[in-house]
């Protein structure tokens, strides 16, 4: 192997290291917002704005790792159940249609191994 391509190989897996550590940082932070969206759930007006917005950025952290193991090869299918037509979704059903979908509470009890397995790899 030349010395050029040992060298970009190994900033390459630095920079990888350095992206995953950001990655887990990431989560403990989302998973206490989570939590905080779960807890005023009950507080009327409050929990039906506040949870849907946090369980938006579980899953759009989610569909991030979903993406980068489909760069390795490995395909993950978005597993959540499909949004109900048959009413808008708008409070409680909305809140509802999230809590009872097995995916988000799967997104957010991934939160905390994501964050030690990509400590573990950065």
């Amino acid at each position: 192997m030349e010395t050029g391509n040992w060298v970009r190989a190994g900033l390459r897996a630095v920079a990888g290291g350095v992206f995953a550590i950001g990655l887990a940082v990431l989560n403990a932070p989302i998973l206490v917002l989570w939590l905080a969206g779960l807890v005023l759930t009950p507080v009327p007006g409050l929990g039906l704005m506040v949870f849907p917005v946090v369980t938006a950025i579980v899953r759009w952290r989610a569909d991030l790792e979903r993406r980068l193991a489909a760069r390795s090869g490995m395909m993950i299918a978005r597993p959540y159940r499909p949004v109900p037509d048959r009413f808008g979704l708008a409070g409680w059903r909305r809140l509802r249609w999230i809590m009872t979908d097995p995916a988000t509470w799967r997104d957010m009890a991934w939160l905390i191994p994501g964050m030690i397995v990509s400590f573990g790899l950065g």
